[in-house]
């Protein structure tokens, strides 16, 4: 798509409209630990006030909006639900610009004439920016609300705060809309899980705020090797990459790898390698320092098929003598009664932990995100030098639940 410069278009009360609405999203659900969400912020009210040249935020939006309506992944994990007809019309023409010949192609012509218009574009996204600014948050509705209302904030953080990082994004999000359509389950229903600040996405769960709350520096050195169960998009190993010797990352769903492998790719992490496994297949001769099971003892999109206690006495013959498990729960207030992301047995499940790990701390992590998540358990455990069967248990679920940092 050819785009002009709008230096020229005056302050009209559509594009105040917009922005007005953006000030919103941007403020909304703002996480004050996050430097891209507090600097869009600032960026807008600058805009707003005048401390910015109005044609910059022009010019931005046009580029944004742009490439929104020639980008089918993006419009559709954005738009999906209130536009179909809209989303099948980019998908349908976005490969015709490669024809050799357009002369004959009218209603590509047509459509290309009519989203070259900005006026036409900010129509169709007038509603999308208006539900995210002031639409209802249900427990019906919150998974595709929050991917469409996270995504849309990392869209602008890229594109007003970190525009070297579009390419990446662009990536991505065609993962991760190719994974929403082919596999058979997507957490946050296809938006990142884990985020990475350094490169604008906020995710569900961000990385850097994470690592910040589970306090674990101390327990981890420059000549560790790592093993991640579950590593998801694999942002959070490549950040425990950056504090150890080499980390594992197991992962089953090929889509969160190809997210990962890109990332390390552009980031040039070379210290991680990522294994597209389920944990009951992974076998190696290494033995780690440290290994990481963050609410992966038992998996949402039931992809894990291992028991609890055959998968503690895997990560027990994985440890060194004296390495630290890092593990954290799933619902610790849930009823007990077995059922998938229910951890409301904790004590139970100690009885069994407690005869391979000893408990060196222990406390409870804010959620991240409104409605669809919890406040977890996180544990840090530390190996025996052989499994005691008679170990009884230290650990308390109700005391747990109440200590907070």
């Amino acid at each position: 798509m050819n785009e002009s410069p709008l230096s020229h278009v005056p302050q009209t009360k559509a594009t105040m409209t917009i922005l007005q609405l953006l000030l919103k999203i941007a403020e909304r659900h703002k996480r004050e630990y996050d430097t891209n969400q507090v600097q869009l912020l600032e960026k807008l009210i600058e805009f707003e006030q005048g401390k910015s040249p109005y044609h910059d935020f022009l010019n931005t939006w046009d580029k944004l909006t742009a490439t929104l309506f020639s980008a089918p992944h993006w419009f559709s994990l954005l738009m999906d639900d209130m536009d179909n007809e809209l989303s099948k019309c980019i998908r349908l023409f976005c490969n015709k610009k490669w024809l050799p010949d357009l002369s004959g192609q009218d209603e590509y012509l047509a459509w290309n004439n009519k989203i070259e218009s900005i006026e036409y574009r900010n129509l169709k996204i007038l509603p999308l920016l208006q539900q995210m600014a002031e639409g209802e948050l249900t427990n019906a509705n919150a998974l595709l609300r929050l991917r469409q209302f996270y995504l849309f904030k990392d869209l602008l953080t890229v594109f007003f705060i970190n525009p070297e990082n579009i390419s990446l994004h662009n990536d991505i999000f065609s993962i991760c809309a190719q994974q929403l359509k082919t596999w058979n389950f997507s957490y946050v229903s296809g938006y990142p899980y884990q985020g990475l600040e350094k490169i604008g996405i906020a995710g569900a769960k961000p990385t850097e705020e994470r690592l910040r709350r589970y306090r674990i520096d101390t327990y981890l050195s420059l000549n560790d090797e790592i093993l991640d169960i579950g590593s998801n998009n694999g942002f959070f190993s490549m950040e425990i990459a950056k504090r150890t010797k080499f980390v594992d990352a197991i992962e089953f769903n090929p889509y969160l790898n190809l997210i990962a492998e890109r990332t390390r790719k552009e980031l040039e992490v070379n210290n991680i390698c990522f294994h597209q496994l389920d944990f009951c297949e992974y076998e190696t001769n290494k033995v780690y320092q440290a290994i990481f099971s963050l609410a992966n003892h038992c998996t949402i999109d039931g992809n894990l098929s291992i028991n609890f206690l055959e998968y503690i006495a895997k990560c027990f013959s994985l440890l060194d003598v004296g390495g630290y498990l890092f593990f954290e729960s799933h619902n610790v207030f849930g009823p007990g009664t077995g059922s998938v992301g229910d951890d409301g047995d904790m004590n139970a499940k100690f009885d069994v932990v407690e005869q391979y790990f000893e408990v060196i701390d222990f406390y409870m992590t804010r959620r991240f995100v409104p409605l669809i998540d919890i406040d977890k358990l996180f544990v840090i455990l530390k190996r025996r030098s052989a499994h005691q069967p008679t170990a009884h248990r230290t650990f308390d679920l109700e005391r747990a639940k109440q200590v907070y940092y």
